[in-house]
């Protein structure tokens, strides 16, 4: 288990399930939010399924970068509501210097689905330049700064 959990008590918790309006499974939008600011946007569609997906950069301008762990999607058309899902996203994802905020969009109603510190564990291929770009945007530095500020 990741430290960062480790204080959480164990619960079951049952969520209804999302369904758009053929029955299939709602997408899932990870966002990478880093110090409250969202970079990209990992689009999962069909997951339990033929598992597809594709990245978006912050405007929904589709990412070159692919994901490693199944096929890549067909491009998407940006949501109606896709402003208000980065405005939610960026929100929650404010007091971290690094969070994936999963959000639903079922019928134009957006769901919250999870915070997630470590993606996969960590354990997922990514490519080397995907790597880097996150490498790139995550300011630990800014972290350690406003942590231990008052040590100092």
């Amino acid at each position: 288990m990741e430290w960062a959990y480790r204080d959480i008590q164990p619960r079951i918790m049952v969520e209804r399930l999302l369904r758009d309006r053929q029955g299939r499974l709602a997408s899932d939008f990870k966002f990478h939010v880093f110090n409250g600011k969202v970079e990209w946007v990992f689009v999962m569609h069909d997951r339990f399924g033929s598992r597809s997906a594709a990245r978006y950069l912050r405007n929904f301008t589709r990412m070159d970068s692919g994901p490693t762990s199944c096929k890549r999607a067909k491009d998407i058309s940006k949501p109606e509501n896709y402003d208000k899902m980065l405005e939610i996203a960026e929100k929650l994802g404010r007091p971290f210097d690094y969070i994936r905020v999963d959000l639903y969009n079922v019928e134009g109603a957006i769901y919250f689905g999870e915070f997630t510190l470590y993606p996969a564990s960590g354990l997922n291929p990514m490519e080397k330049a995907m790597d880097f770009r996150m490498g790139e945007k995550w300011d630990l530095d800014r972290r350690f700064a406003r942590d231990f500020r008052p040590w100092f």
